[in-house]
Parts: C-alpha cells; structure tokens; sequence
C-alpha cells in the first residue's frame, strides 16, 4: 500500500476536504499500474474548458445539468453494461480513457468536469445505483450512468425497485455524500469485480484500504478473514474472525462466522 494513499486515508478519516477526482487516481495508482496521472488531469481540464463553454448561457441549475450530460454524452461516456464488473469501470484514469464506466466513476467525472465549470455538483451514495445532485433544495439529481436527469418520483421508484414496494424515499438518501462515503465504496466495487473473478488477492487489497478509511466497518474485517480462508491462510484468517466475532457477537451471521472459524481451528491444528 502506498504511502500516498495512506496519507488520503488519514485526511479521509479525519473529514478532510479532499476532491474526488484525486481521490480516485491515488487509489487507482494504489491499484493498478501504469496509471498517468497527468494525463488524466489534462483531460479533466479539457472537458471542464468545454463545459464552461456550454454552461455559460444556462439559466438554473436544470439547465446546467442538462448541458452538463448532453456534453459528456456527445464525448462518448456511458455506462458499461456489457461489462459491468471490469475492475478498470472503477479506475478513473481508464474510465477517462475507455470512455465506459459504472455509475460512482461516471458520477466522479461529471463532478470534476462540473466543478471547473463552476457548477458545484455532490455524490449521492444512493441505494444499487451512485448518483449526481446539484447544492440546491429540492436538488436536481443527475445519473451519469444513463446521462439522464431524474425527478424525485423516478428516484422514489428507483427505490422501491431495489427495496421493495414499501420503501419510503427520505431525504437522508439524497444527502451529498463524504469523500470518505465515496471512496469506501469505490473500494467495495472494486472488491466484489476482484471476487467475481476470483482474484481474492485483489479483494484482500481493497478490504485492506476499506479498513483503512473507516476502521469501524467490522464487516469488511470478516470478508478479509473469508478471503484468507479461500486462499488457504488460516492463521490470518482466524484473527480476522475471531475479532470479528468479539467485536459484533450478535452479527445476524455469527452462527455462520463461528462455524466457519470452528472449522479452521481443526485444520490448522490438524496440520500443525
């Protein structure tokens, strides 16, 4: 783990200030390689220079966010429903490069792409599906995903799609989300595309940089104690859930966890 993202991490716990669009290149260099930094930055600038452009003769935040999503459109981004779970959909330097994405990256480009048009655009870590507002009250909700705008009734929709027929949209759910909130699950994207492919070493990674950002999120202690468990690591493994275990004893999965855990007590004594 670089020493550039623990900084990050620090400033994240600690409610920094910190943009999202650097954010998300220091976890992508973290990641991944051959990261051009740089040549993300520039092409940020460059969209953000023709977004000044469109802005400029909008009247209202609609109109904005309309001229907004009609530019990234025009530029070729959408979301990548074809290969939803590439872990390249979360890294922002490749979104900006392969023009594909999923819906929190997409949301981190058009904040990016906003802000240097002087549009003060706020991620909403809405329930399944990330999303764009404006600063305003009612906000105007953007989803970069399917470049559309969406009325409150199509996000109380959206959620009881998700929910079920009784979920009731509050206005907590469209609250701006924290860098940190962001970022956490950025990282949770990232860990179930390495699992679905079963690279747990990359889920291990992204467990690891979830705890480091908030420590508290016992459950990702208990996902890294499962991944060791996959790869044959019982030692770590059982630290993982036996801390678990003590720390969350009435999880809804303790029973689960503790046979788990059970069972790698008898093998690790059984080949020791």
């Amino acid at each position: 783990m670089s020493f550039a993202f623990r900084r990050q991490a620090e400033s994240l716990r600690a409610g920094a200030g910190v943009a999202l669009g650097e954010a998300a290149l220091t976890l992508a260099q973290d990641l991944a390689d051959g990261v051009d930094a740089e040549r993300a930055r520039a092409e940020l600038d460059r969209l953000g220079a023709c977004a000044s452009d469109r802005l400029s003769s909008a009247r209202g935040d609609v109109e904005r966010a309309r001229a907004l999503l009609r530019l990234l459109g025009e530029e070729g981004f959408r979301g990548n429903t074809a290969a939803y779970d590439d872990p390249r959909n979360s890294f922002l330097d490749q979104v900006l490069e392969r023009r594909v994405g999923i819906p929190i990256t997409l949301s981190i480009v058009a904040i990016e792409v906003a802000a240097r048009a002087g549009f003060q655009l706020s991620g909403v870590s809405f329930p399944a599906h990330f999303l764009v507002r404006s600063a305003g009250e009612p906000p105007v909700v953007l989803d970069p995903f399917h470049g559309r705008i969406l009325s409150l009734s199509e996000c109380r929709d959206r959620l009881r799609a998700v929910a079920g027929p009784g979920a009731v949209l509050e206005p907590a759910m469209l609250r701006p989300a924290t860098p940190a909130e962001v970022m956490v699950r950025m990282l949770g994207n990232l860990k179930h595309g390495f699992a679905r492919s079963t690279d747990w070493i990359g889920a291990i990674d992204c467990c690891d940089r979830i705890l480091l950002v908030e420590p508290e999120r016992r459950t990702e202690r208990r996902d890294r104690g499962l991944l060791w468990a996959r790869l044959g690591f019982t030692g770590p493994a059982i630290e993982d859930l036996e801390r678990y275990l003590t720390e969350v004893p009435e999880a809804p999965d303790a029973e689960r966890v503790a046979a788990q855990l059970a069972r790698l007590r008898t093998h690790s004594v059984t080949v020791h």
